[in-house]
């Protein structure tokens, strides 16, 4: 079972590599950790849209809970000094405040983010889609900059009981003086870097006691069948697409 589970999760990461090429706008940029992260130019902006995928070894509702611990993002988020709750509309929307420390001598930035969560227990899929809003709760910017361009997206897919795949991508537009090419170069970096702290800080969480959990059991109750290997965002081999969907993992 155990080489079956390896198979599937190399096979995975394969097809999602075949697929970033297929779509031919995305670009490599990164590979290190385990963690791939590719460009592409989106219209009407400068501004790249960066994507990382990778698979982690750690439950869904695990990774749910470390996305869902505000005051924690501080712990693993790239050049995060503060996060902060403005509103919980719910268990799976809220309104944040966070601030990015950045070096001398550009200004830090901050932002205030809208996150809302769905979760489709029948595919073993989740979706933490975030965008910038304005809220009365949040502190002025003062000596800030404030960010009011940001899209970022978490997909998560059931792989295995004890694996998950994660695609997480990103387009910011820092805003202020800051020429284009170092903001790309800078949200390639980040993109990178968010990937592998939230992976990080997934493996801590892993070894301890979650309470209030999201549970993720079977329908997940018998065996899935390899899941559609996030067909909705890239490219596609059907031929190993197909040969992967013959393979049923518990």
């Amino acid at each position: 079972m155990k080489t079956i589970q390896l198979t599937v999760t190399l096979m995975f990461l394969v097809v999602l590599n075949c697929k970033v090429y297929a779509a031919s706008e995305w670009q490599p940029a990164i590979k290190k950790n385990g963690i791939d992260a590719y460009s592409r130019r989106v219209e009407g902006t400068n501004i790249l849209e960066i994507r990382a995928i990778t698979v982690v070894d750690a439950r869904m509702e695990v990774i749910a809970e470390v996305l869902r611990d505000i005051p924690a993002n501080v712990e693993w988020r790239p050049k995060c000094v503060e996060c902060r709750l403005l509103e919980r509309h719910n268990r799976n929307a809220m309104t944040t405040y966070t601030r990015i420390d950045l070096p001398w001598p550009v200004s830090d930035r901050d932002v205030i983010i809208k996150a809302d969560t769905s979760i489709n227990l029948k595919t073993g899929r989740a979706v933490v889609s975030l965008g910038a809003v304005d809220h009365h709760k949040a502190p002025p910017p003062n000596e800030n900059v404030r960010i009011t361009e940001f899209f970022s997206q978490y997909y998560l897919e059931y792989i295995n009981r004890e694996q998950t795949g994660i695609i997480f991508t990103t387009r910011v537009n820092p805003a202020g003086r800051i020429p284009t090419f170092l903001v790309n170069m800078f949200n390639k970096r980040f993109a990178y870097e968010e990937m592998l702290g939230l992976t990080q800080m997934v493996q801590k969480r892993n070894t301890s006691k979650l309470e209030n959990v999201l549970k993720i059991e079977k329908p997940l109750k018998t065996c899935l069948k390899v899941p559609k290997v996030f067909d909705v965002f890239l490219g596609l081999d059907w031929i190993l697409l197909l040969r992967i969907k013959n393979l049923s993992i518990c």
